[in-house]
Parts: structure tokens; C-alpha cells; sequence
């Protein structure tokens, strides 16, 4: 509020100023105030209308709002004005993967690692759109590097661990999760962790330590009082659980719970 503030008298004192209508947009689209956010980047590229950032800014506030066709021409706007940028790349791209365009996302994602082939977030995307698309070595081999781009990327460890898990290298897989947890240890992913069930067993001790694992895990869950807000993220199921042959209710009653 106090950012607000600030920045309505610099658009009173210079009403052309571009950079604070961008400035306001951004502190709006934070309150949560998506249209008011997206009058404000119109008006700061009326007076600037090649100001890349205000562009990219409008296609998130409308992608945010749930008007995707919009959000789509913007991004597509802003890689019309910087066609090497990978942000616009990785954007657009992430907005073509939630229209179920998968090849057209990955297109996206290697015309922005052409002049930054270390872009984590081009690289992290482009490697669940492989996995998306059944290219499961490939997708591990693009995570791999988003890792080594940026050691500190929750989101490229959680998506590499996952990858690795669905190709049964489960010990790297757990280390993974790890250092995403260390990172960004949100209810969702500890609830991710603690769920974990292979797709396949070494032996019957095996399921039984899976699930002693289960467990336990679900258990310090409930005691520390994690919970998962399912209205803003789909929960994980353990579709594995099944398999393993045992009775499943009270285990999946203190999941969901």
C-alpha cells in the first residue's frame, strides 16, 4: 500500500512517466487486482509502445486473470519485439503448454536457449514438455542442466526428481526432492515427499518398507498439522499404492486429511 502510494504521486507529478505505470500495474497485479493492473501497463506502452517489460507484464496479469487469448497475443507481441529474449520465449511457450501445445511450446523454449543456453526456467519447461511428450532420457537430460544452470531451482530438482522417478532411478530421484525441500520446503512438495510409492519393487521387503516409509512420513504430516490448499493446486495421489497388495483405507483416509 505504501508502494501504491508512492508511485500514484509520481504519475501525478508526471503523468506521461512510463516506468511508474508499469511500476503501479505491478503492485496492483501483487494485491491481486488484475484488471486495474492491466489498465496500468496499457497506458504505460500508450506512452512507450515498445516498452518490452510492460508487455511481457500484461500477458501475465491477463494469463493471471484467466483470459489466455489475450495473454497469448501479448507474449506473442513481445517476442515479436525481442525474438532472442527467453523470458518471451519461456512465456509464451508455458502459455502454449496449458493449450495442450506441446510442440509448439518446445519450438518456444529452443528459440530462447539459442542466445541463453543456461536460461534455468527455459530449460526447466522445455524438459516437462519432453517428459509431456514422451521423450522421458531427453526430458532428464534438459532437467539435468537446468539443475547445473541454477543449483538453487526448487521447481528444476522437483522436475527432475520426478522425470528420474518415472524412469525407476529412484535413489537419484530422492536425492532431488531433497534439495528441492531445502530450498523451497512448501506443504505441497512435503506432501509430495511423503507420498512417494515406486512403480516397481526389488522384493516383497521392499513394499513393506515403501509402505513403513508411507507411513511414517504421513504420520509426522499430520502431526506437525500440514495442510495442502487444494482450491489453488490439484492434490498428488498415491496411484501406486494399489499395487502393493494391502488394505489401503486408513492410510488413504490420513492422506487425505
Amino acid at each position: 500500500d505504501e508502494a501504491k502510494s508512492a508511485i500514484r504521486k509520481a504519475v501525478e507529478l508526471r503523468p506521461e512517466y512510463f516506468l511508474a505505470h508499469n511500476n503501479l500495474g505491478t503492485v496492483l497485479r501483487a494485491k491481486g487486482r488484475f484488471k486495474d493492473a492491466m489498465d496500468c501497463y496499457r497506458l504505460a506502452l500508450r506512452y512507450k509502445p515498445d516498452f518490452f517489460e510492460a508487455l511481457m507484464n500484461l500477458g501475465t496479469a491477463q494469463r493471471d486473470a484467466g483470459d489466455l487469448t489475450a495473454a497469448d497475443e501479448s507474449f506473442r507481441s513481445a517476442v515479436r519485439l525481442r525474438p532472442g529474449s527467453p523470458d518471451a520465449q519461456c512465456a509464451l511457450g508455458n502459455l502454449l503448454q496449458t493449450h495442450g501445445d506441446i510442440e509448439g511450446a518446445i519450438v518456444c523454449y529452443r528459440a530462447g536457449l539459442q542466445n541463453s543456453p543456461a536460461h534455468c526456467n527455459c530449460l526447466t519447461n522445455l524438459g516437462i514438455a519432453l517428459e509431456r511428450s514422451g521423450q522421458l532420457e531427453a526430458a532428464i537430460e534438459t532437467l539435468e542442466r537446468a539443475v547445473a544452470a541454477n543449483p538453487n531451482s526448487a521447481e528444476a530438482h522437483e522436475n527432475l526428481a520426478s522425470a528420474l522417478w518415472k524412469s525407476c532411478n529412484v535413489d537419484e530421484a530422492m536425492e532431488h526432492y531433497r534439495k528441492a525441500l531445502e530450498v523451497h520446503p512448501t506443504p505441497r512438495l512435503r506432501i509430495v515427499f511423503a507420498t512417494l510409492i515406486p512403480p516397481q519393487y526389488s522384493s516383497t521387503a521392499d513394499v513393506e518398507r515403501w509402505r513403513q516409509r508411507l507411513c511414517r512420513e504421513v504420520g509426522i504430516l499430520k502431526t506437525e498439522g500440514i495442510q495442502q490448499d487444494i482450491s489453488l493446486q490439484a492434490p498428488r495421489t498415491p496411484f501406486y499404492l494399489p499395487y502393493q497388495g494391502g488394505s489401503d483405507r486408513d492410510i488413504q483416509r490420513d492422506i487425505a486429511s
